[in-house]
């Protein structure tokens, strides 16, 4: 679709929207005062809409190519246009009402578009569908309602047809399928936004599984990062609550991480080494000679999906799954310096022991021990409530507060980490996560946190999957006790 067209079918839409609103103002006996003025903006927000699509395709010649003969990257800019067009002609409406009359509405409006924004993720896949993974876990950076309504992304990649997977390896390893396997199951284990695993056996009899990047993702995903990018720089101060450009560069550097398998290759095998002595916990192994940077072959783990175990197994196997769980994150986090980033339950199996699996190094975040000590540092003061170092910590981490005052995030610290100062087991304690989440977003907006080192942020995700699961099931694990030997060590740790 060209700009003009474009911008008459926005036109269209403002006329659209005028003529209800008088139907409506007529028929609820408004005052004219204020149908003229929601009238007038919906005018001003179908041209501001055009204004800002002019503005994308004419901020260099080759952007404007590209969205002409790219329909995927108009889309997505198409998309980003309404959404901030529908915020503008809220913050317009809304002085005309009462302060929680505005905020109700201005809430409905967050569902609406993140309703909008999780079906374009659905329909498009590739880059976007990972964007709206990312953006589900993401209560720092968005409002709770985007969050929630994009949370079943994380479930919903489709899959590929066999065929293009098929062609895929064969163009990777150089000869058919048939040849280089003695098995290869065609249905897949998984699909994910920007891969699909398949099993398989070699000839050696070794079973596998085969992660293989989609073909063409990686087109795609510079097609879907370029627009996000776009929008951000034109509409990223347009909704309320988020920040875009901080977004759209987090979430470039997080798919540019996960599309590089020989950076994966080698975060595998070095979890591999450092849970070698561990026998508790399960690490697969990379089979090089089978792997590429487009496919990354593992021996294969068996085991239960960490939610279906959870649910169907005995007390006592699910205090100690849990404790395994918990406990692994605690040593990487504070004693290796190198966690895995992406919690979600399916990058975990239960083995027979019980043993804990661990599953998928695309996603990985590093502290140095610098850091590590800092964290060890800081949570101490937490459990101390010394405020007074805790905020100085605070400004050593990078973190940063609108106003300068700490006091949101201690705070915010608080909250999260009542365990440890209740120094009882999770099945004790009485939390509820939608209070808390409700209190995190008070605090937020009341004195928003400006900075936010990047560390934490996974980190933060890390430990709100954990804490879910945590207060979910309940088990009889005391954090304290759990947490306190690593968070010593980290006090005096040092560069390897």
């Amino acid at each position: 679709m060209d700009t003009l067209e474009w911008g008459t079918r926005l036109e269209r839409v403002g006329h659209t929207v005028n003529a209800s609103l008088e139907l409506v103002g007529n028929a609820l006996g408004h005052a004219g005062r204020l149908i003229h003025r929601v009238r007038e903006d919906s005018v001003v927000a179908a041209r501001e809409s055009e204004r800002l699509y002019r503005l994308v395709a004419e901020t260099s010649p080759a952007i404007g190519a590209m969205l002409r003969s790219t329909p995927r990257m108009a889309r997505i800019v198409k998309e980003g246009v309404r959404i901030a067009a529908s915020y503008r002609i809220h913050s317009t409406t809304a002085g005309f009402l009462k302060p929680a009359v505005a905020a109700q509405k201005l809430e409905a409006l967050h569902a609406l578009n993140a309703e909008r924004l999780r079906d374009v993720c659905m329909e498009l896949g590739g880059g976007i569908l990972k964007a709206g993974q990312f953006l589900s876990c993401r209560v720092d950076m968005l409002p709770e309602a985007y969050v929630t309504h994009l949370a079943c992304l994380q479930d919903q990649a489709p899959t590929v047809p066999i065929e293009a997977i098929r062609a895929r390896i064969e163009e990777e390893i150089g000869r058919p399928i048939e040849e280089a396997y003695a098995e290869f199951d065609e249905t897949p284990l998984a699909a994910a936004s920007l891969a699909q695993v398949h099993g398989a056996r070699l000839h050696d009899g070794t079973d596998v599984v085969i992660k293989v990047q989609l073909p063409g993702v990686d087109t795609l995903v510079q097609t879907d990062m370029t627009a996000l990018r776009l929008l951000a720089d034109v509409v990223g101060d347009s909704i309320p609550g988020t920040d875009l450009k901080t977004i759209a560069a987090e979430l470039g550097v997080s798919v540019l991480v996960e599309l590089d398998y020989e950076q994966e290759a080698q975060n595998t095998e070095a979890f591999g080494a450092r849970w070698a002595d561990d026998p508790d916990i399960v690490v697969p192994r990379v089979i090089g000679a089978w792997s590429t940077d487009r496919i990354l072959t593992l021996t294969r783990v068996r085991g239960t999906r960490l939610l279906d175990y959870l649910d169907d197994c005995e007390p006592a196997d699910k205090d100690r799954v849990l404790e395994l769980l918990l406990g692994s994150y605690c040593v990487q986090v504070l004693d290796h310096g190198c966690f895995q980033a992406d919690p979600h339950p399916g990058n975990f199996l239960v083995c027979p022991g019980p043993r804990l699996a661990l599953l998928d190094f695309g996603t990985v975040q590093r502290f140095s021990a610098a850091e590590r000590r800092a964290y060890a540092q800081l949570a101490g003061a937490i459990m101390r409530r010394d405020t007074v170092q805790m905020a100085d910590l605070f400004v050593v981490l990078g973190f940063e507060t609108r106003t300068g005052d700490p006091e949101s995030l201690i705070r915010f610290s608080e909250m999260l980490l009542e365990a440890f100062a209740a120094n009882v087991s999770f099945d004790e304690l009485d939390l509820d996560p939608q209070q808390i989440l409700a209190e995190v977003m008070t605090l937020a907006q009341a004195n928003p946190v400006s900075k936010i080192p990047r560390n934490f942020v996974q980190l933060g995700r890390v430990f709100g999957a954990l804490s879910g699961l945590m207060l979910h099931y309940k088990p009889r694990i005391n954090l304290l006790s759990l947490i306190a030997p690593p968070l010593a060590r980290a006090m005096t740790a040092t560069d390897d």
